[in-house]
């Protein structure tokens, strides 16, 4: 089952911050999400055709590894994604509604880019800030 926020998301704009203000309040509190120890990764972001805006996300280290919630994981309500890349024929980047603690401005829309392996490496980019770890959650 994934879990989604029905609501036109563009209104979460802006929005006060949910719950503690973390990111897992706001699909707890959206997208009605159980405890974060119940979640598990279902379709990779990238690599699927569709996605329904409101979606449930998070970072999750591999496709079969329960959620984690320690610095440098992410969960974030889906919004869309950008165009294709020609090379890997996956999105470039992602745009999602999410939140954090200590964040100015509320619940706000976010693009994440899309790094290889290799260039997250490289950049020290976190999977909170990068599309490739994202997986919808089931």
């Amino acid at each position: 089952m994934d879990y989604r926020y029905r609501g036109d998301v563009n209104k979460l704009q802006g929005h006060d911050p949910v719950g503690s203000g973390e990111c897992v309040a706001l699909v707890q509190q959206f997208a009605k999400a159980p405890q974060t120890t119940r979640w598990r990764p279902g379709l990779h972001v990238l690599d699927a055709e569709y996605i329904a805006p409101g979606t449930a996300i998070a970072t999750f280290s591999s496709p079969i590894a329960p959620f984690r919630s320690t610095h440098g994981n992410h969960a974030a309500l889906f919004m869309y994604a950008g165009p294709k890349a020609p090379d890997t024929k996956q999105p470039k980047y992602i745009v999602v509604m999410d939140q954090w603690k200590g964040r100015e401005g509320g619940i706000k829309a976010r693009r994440i880019n899309y790094y290889s392996p290799e260039a997250a490496k490289a950049k020290r980019i976190l999977d909170s800030d990068n599309a490739a770890a994202f997986y919808v959650i089931r």
